[in-house]
């Protein structure tokens, strides 16, 4: 398999993230065997620097358009090892082997959830661009190498924090469980890849790095728990916000329909009472027509101006106001009512 040299300066930072994880195993081990807490700090820096190679490895690839599927593969193994085994070995000689089986077990899941972690990453590494899914594996290895550096230098006694830590260990372990559970949870980080960078980012970047020369590792420190921290609350506050607008929607649906529901109720009691009262006026009428037909026929041809014939004929023909079978009807008296005058026309014209 060849390959250009151009290709080679992206994988020399991966391959120099592998190296320093591997470092940091020896180094873990070390301080396991000596009791030297100065091997277990030195093993911690090498895991932040691995951190520093893995995201150079990267920009350097695109920036050199030298980005490759076998880039993409080996920097995925390279994970793996300085961000997966590298921490999980140095937890288990650091506080894990002090509580057996539990200490294996939650070291162990670190690594297994970071490979979960990074497999899910390459599948789905096209879809989002704007956060990460779960939490990255570096910023946990990073965290994870914090914790122990800001304890092994006493930087932070406040509320006998430290005091708390030396005396219950396993705080360590529960808190490494909880960053496994992140690595393949749903929470959503921002990844910063699309951040637009101006002067007020880049006021705020020197002031973050002034604090960082200051106090590196407590500085570090917070700011990466921070994130961690921001992730969880905004999970948190999404979860919440669905819950509560789904129960909003849920009732607002509800009132709806129950309007919905007493409109058509009202709407057919009107229909019912509307075609109640026509068949009570059609009714009404036809029984006027049968006595005044009957009346009629022994009498004299009615005139025109025959008062007995005007409640028949509407004042104003508005079919709007009608049914259909209410205009059928009045169409049947205009009928009746032409056929009267011609019939009154031709016994005028007899008399005559």
């Amino acid at each position: 398999m060849k390959i250009s040299p151009r290709y080679i300066l992206p994988n020399l930072f991966t391959a120099a993230s592998i190296f320093m994880g591997i470092l940091a195993i020896f180094m873990a081990h070390r301080g396991l065997l000596y009791h030297d807490s100065k091997s277990f700090i030195t093993a911690c820096w090498y895991i932040l620097f691995s951190t520093i190679l893995d995201g150079l490895d990267g920009r350097v690839a695109r920036i050199t358009n030298t980005a490759s599927k076998f880039g993409v593969e080996f920097d995925s193994l390279a994970d793996i090892v300085a961000f997966g085994v590298a921490p999980a070995i140095l937890l288990y000689f650091y506080v894990g082997h002090e509580y057996g089986r539990y200490g294996i077990v939650i070291s162990g899941l670190f690594v297994v959830f970071g490979a979960i972690r990074l497999a899910r990453f390459n599948i789905t590494t096209n879809v989002e661009t704007h956060s990460f899914i779960g939490l990255p594996i570096p910023s946990a290895a990073a965290i994870l190498c914090l914790w122990i550096l800001v304890v092994e230098y006493h930087k932070f006694d406040v509320f006998g924090i430290l005091s708390l830590l030396h005396a219950h260990s396993y705080i360590f372990l529960i808190l490494a469980f909880i960053i496994s559970l992140l690595m393949v949870s749903n929470i959503r980080y921002p990844s910063f890849k699309k951040i637009e960078w101006n002067l007020k980012y880049f006021i705020l970047l020197l002031i973050v790095l002034a604090f960082v020369v200051l106090q590196p590792s407590l500085s570090l420190c917070i700011i990466l728990s921070v994130y961690i921290i921001y992730g969880i609350l905004r999970w948190i506050f999404i979860v919440l916000f669905k819950i509560l607008f789904k129960r909003k929607l849920d009732s607002h649906v509800i009132t709806d329909n129950q309007n919905t529901i007493s409109q058509n109720l009202i709407l057919m009691n009107t229909t019912k009472k509307s075609m109640s009262q026509h068949e009570v006026i059609e009714s009404g009428d036809s029984n006027k027509y049968s006595y005044q037909d009957s009346k009629d026929h022994f009498s004299t041809p009615p005139s025109l101006d025959d008062a007995k014939y005007s409640h028949v004929i509407p004042s104003s023909m508005n079919n709007d106001d009608f049914s259909q079978h209410d205009s059928m009807q009045v169409q049947s008296l205009e009928n009746n009512k032409t056929s009267l005058i011609t019939s009154q026309k031709n016994t005028n014209i007899k008399d005559i």
